[in-house]
């Protein structure tokens, strides 16, 4: 499937926009996941599976 040149102006700003989302919600899952005493923390969905480690 071809990529349409709408679908190239809109990814940058789509990306944009869902960046401090993004941010907030990593920082949120890092938080929990130390308070809580987790070793690692896993997205079941698609992409990338892993969201906490400790440093």
């Amino acid at each position: 499937m071809m990529k349409t040149p709408t679908q190239d102006l809109i990814y940058p700003q789509q990306q944009e926009l869902l960046k401090p989302i993004i941010e907030k919600a990593k920082s949120t899952i890092s938080t929990v996941a130390k308070e809580g005493g987790y070793t690692y923390v896993f997205d079941s969905s698609p992409g990338t599976p892993l969201l906490y480690k400790p440093d």
